[in-house]
């Protein structure tokens, strides 16, 4: 019943934003009583935890291990099914300002994950530079810079296409783009092998006017 009821909250939260949402909404949605959802979430921000947990659960799961072999086409394909997931998530991008300030648990959660994944990436490009997938030259002290030019693009876009209400065609092509910026930022880190495999595909969004803007 519990993911029923967070998945029910994402669609509800992505529809009138976080604000207009009640707990009463939530269950009218779901055909119960206010009372009943409340056994399983006493507020709001219970709720918002569970959903935030969510996310972060199904992105985690996108995440590539150290020990795991680096290919172009599996960077891509984990990339985008990460940007899937946030547009599916995406109030939480949309309102995050007023979800952090308004929320306290949720911004404790919030900056526990990201300090965590901060660290996570940096040990994974460190990885990538002792097993040859980055250049030998690469400055690791520049790595946590590519972590946060990495973060602020993904954390973003979806600011940027949520407005013009894509179908379902337009999304992939916004999707795909996006990717391909995210992309970008680590053609100066990749081997020669790998560079010209990921400007091959990054390239296919060079030039083009996304058309969310």
């Amino acid at each position: 019943m519990q993911e029923k009821i967070v998945a029910h909250a994402v669609e509800a939260f992505n529809q009138d934003g976080i604000t207009r949402t009640t707990l009463r909404k939530v269950a009218q949605g779901l055909q119960m009583s206010d009372g009943h959802l409340r056994y399983y979430f006493k507020t709001k921000e219970d709720l918002l935890l569970a959903t935030y947990q969510s996310l972060e659960d199904a992105i985690t799961a996108q995440v590539p291990r150290v020990d795991e072999a680096f290919t172009v086409v599996r960077f891509r394909e984990r990339l985008l099914s990460v940007f899937r997931l946030m547009y599916h998530y995406r109030f939480f991008f949309l309102e995050t300002p007023q979800l952090l300030q308004q929320y306290g648990q949720v911004l404790q959660k919030f900056q526990r994950l990201m300090e965590g994944r901060r660290h996570a990436f940096v040990h994974l490009f460190r990885g990538y530079q002792q097993t040859g997938v980055f250049r030998p030259d690469a400055d690791e002290a520049i790595f946590p810079l590519l972590w946060e030019q990495f973060f602020v693009i993904g954390d973003n876009w979806v600011k940027y296409v949520v407005w013009r209400q894509p179908s379902e065609e337009t999304l992939e092509r916004e999707i795909s783009y996006y990717a391909q910026v995210c992309g970008a930022l680590f053609l100066p880190y990749l081997n020669n092998e790998l560079r010209p495999q990921m400007q091959e595909w990054v390239k296919q969004g060079a030039g083009r006017k996304p058309t969310s803007l």
